[in-house]
């Protein structure tokens, strides 16, 4: 129990899949789409905040948060300022960028080295996931999407 949150992109299938789902209807569902996670974390609340604050409008709902290409720079760009004030021992710059956040179950509170890491698991995923986005050797249609749970 406690704070679980995902990071997923949705690519839609460039060609007409025969892949079907098989259901006890007999109905033509077809395949459209797959759902790949780009970064799973558990109880890293700072990053919750961030998505809560930045993507959902200020609602904590366990809902899915469409993201776009502009929050995925802005949450990097405050991972990397983060990451970097916390290095240099100015914990409260970095709480200035990244803030954490009580809740339910959220984790620790604490700007310690698990804060760091999630600061740096969140920056690397969103550094190779803006990079896929912008490359000029993808076709495929995409999307990215943020869920929590809790």
């Amino acid at each position: 129990m406690g704070l679980d949150m995902y990071l997923r992109v949705r690519v839609a299938m460039p060609y007409k899949s025969d892949e079907r789902f098989d259901n006890a209807y007999g109905s033509d569902w077809k395949l459209s789409e797959r759902t790949y996670s780009v970064c799973e974390w558990r109880k890293a609340n700072a990053v919750h905040r961030w998505f809560v604050d930045n993507v959902q409008e200020g609602q904590d709902d366990c809902g899915r948060y469409p993201v776009n290409l502009e929050n995925l720079k802005n949450l990097r760009f405050a991972c990397q300022n983060a990451m970097r004030e916390y290095d240099d021992g100015n914990i409260e710059h970095a709480a200035g960028f990244m803030p954490t956040t009580s809740g339910f179950f959220f984790g620790s509170t604490e700007y310690d080295d698990y804060y760091r890491e999630d600061l740096k698991r969140t920056y690397d995923a969103c550094n190779n996931l803006i990079r896929t986005i912008e490359s000029p050797n993808r076709n495929e249609w995409l999307s990215v999407e943020y869920e929590s749970s809790w």
